[in-house]
Formats: C-alpha cells, structure tokens, sequence
C-alpha cells in the first residue's frame, strides 16, 4: 500500500508493509519515520484527514485499524474493526477531530481520532425494509432515508427526527450526498481487501499534503 502527499519543499510518501508504516522523503529515499503495526497484520489501505493517518490492516481472518500522527508517525491507537463497526462498507465523516459513522446500519457511532475512544454508540429505530446514509452541515449531523431526516445531536448522540426537512425536503431520488464541513474519505476500498489481504486498485488513498 502506498499513500502519496506532496509538501511544499520535498515529495514524500507513506508505504504500508507487513508489521509496520514508513513515511519516505522520495527525494533521497530515505526514510522520515517508521511505525509499528500490530504484529503479523499487513496494511491493505491508507488514509488521512488532517493530522491524522489511518491505516486498515489484515492477519489471516482479523482486521485492525491504527491511527497515526501523520508528521511524527506517532500511534495513536489500535482498535479491532469490529470494536469499531460492522457495517460494510465504511464510510465515516470527520468533524473538528472525530469521526462519525454508522457502526451498523441501524446504529451511530462518534470516534475521537486523539485517543480511538468510542464517544457515543447510539441506535434508533430502523424500518426492516429501510437504509440511511449521513452528511454534515453547518456542524450539524443528520441521517435520511427515503422517507424522513432525522436530527443527530454531535455531543450526545441523542437521535430524533427533522420534522421540518421531513416534510419539506424531497429524499426519495438521492442517490449519494455531501454536506458543507465534511471530508470524504478517499480510500474507497478501506473495507475490501482483495483475497490475499493485498491491495485493490485505488486504495492508495489522497492527501492534502504537508511535509
């Protein structure tokens, strides 16, 4: 896995291997820093938001995912997956320094980047037949299905419904959605590792760079 950034003074790059992350000045191929993964797991994707760089890694029938500082490679955490979701695929929004999710696909979850500490892990009531996807707007957390939007507090998770866009705001033909204040994560394929737990085209990931 190779994940590419371009600074302002040099090129550099962070490449997934077995056991462990390394950050590459690609000017001398020398390495920046190197971090430990968990041992015997093996990097299959890659990504960051700001400061952080988060890394999906598999051993046999186990995947675990690792946060890192992205200037000193500093880990953060190690969390197996399913400490954190087990709703496929994986597609979290980043606020501020947390990640909101569906960790099912009836039930929010809320990540602090810092320390991998699960906020708030709230369910609401799902219709059997129904799905739900989320957006960010103007630092406000929302969940919608073809037939309501509901309103989630960022602080405690408390779930309710929007009667306001509910009534007034058409979600029956939306396929896919992005609100203002939220950042996609550019590893599309973070929960897809090919058979070999090798990685699959594109999951190289994007940055913003930075030195």
């Amino acid at each position: 896995t190779i994940f590419s950034e371009r600074g302002y003074m040099r090129k550099t790059a962070i490449f997934g291997k077995k056991n462990c992350v390394e950050k590459i000045d690609l000017e001398s191929a020398s390495p920046i820093w190197r971090s430990e993964l968990p041992v015997g797991f093996t990097p299959f994707a890659i990504t960051q938001y700001e400061e952080y760089i988060i890394v999906f890694s598999t051993k046999i029938f186990s995947q675990k995912i690792s946060c890192f500082r992205k200037n000193s490679g500093t880990n953060l955490w190690h969390r197996d997956k399913q400490q954190i979701y087990e709703h496929d695929p994986f597609t979290p929004l980043y606020m501020g320094k947390h990640l909101y999710y569906l960790a099912k696909r009836d039930t929010v979850a809320k990540l602090c980047c810092d320390t991998g500490k699960i906020i708030f892990r709230k369910p609401f009531n799902k219709p059997l037949f129904s799905s739900y996807q989320m957006f960010i707007a103007n630092q406000s957390l929302f969940l919608f299905s073809k037939k309501e939007v509901l309103s989630v507090d960022i602080d405690t998770g408390k779930i309710s419904r929007d009667d306001k866009l509910s009534d007034k705001f058409n979600t029956k033909e939306i396929k896919a959605s992005l609100g203002n204040g939220s950042s996609f994560l550019s590893v599309i394929q973070s929960t897809h590792p090919s058979d070999d737990g090798g990685t699959g085209a594109g999951a190289g990931g994007g940055g913003d760079g930075g030195g």
